[in-house]
C-alpha cells in the first residue's frame, strides 16, 4: 500500500467509527414504555390564549417584509427569478 491509500484507509476507519458511535448513541438503553392513555390533540392558538390574525393583516406584513428584503439585499433575485 502506498501512503495515499493508507490515508484513505485511516479516514474510512475514522468515519466508520464516528458513524457507528452516533448510531449507537440514538439507541435507547431499555425498551420504550407503552402509554395506555390515548394522546391528546395539540392545542390550537386559541387554546393557548393567542389571537388569530386576519389574512389581510398577515399579507400586509409579508409585503412589508418582502420590500425590506429587496431594499436591503441587492442580489436577492440574482439566481432565482422574482416570479417564483
Amino acid at each position: 500500500m502506498n501512503r495515499s491509500s493508507n490515508h484513505l484507509s485511516f479516514a474510512a476507519l475514522i468515519i466508520g467509527l464516528i458513524c457507528a458511535r452516533s448510531a449507537m448513541a440514538g439507541l435507547p438503553s431499555s425498551p420504550p414504555q407503552v402509554d395506555s392513555e390515548p394522546k391528546k390533540a395539540a392545542p390550537t392558538p386559541r387554546d393557548l390564549g393567542e389571537q388569530v390574525q386576519p389574512a389581510a393583516k398577515l399579507r400586509e406584513d409579508l409585503h412589508i417584509l418582502r420590500r425590506a428584503l429587496e431594499e436591503g439585499h441587492s442580489g436577492v433575485y440574482r439566481y432565482t427569478p422574482k416570479g417564483l
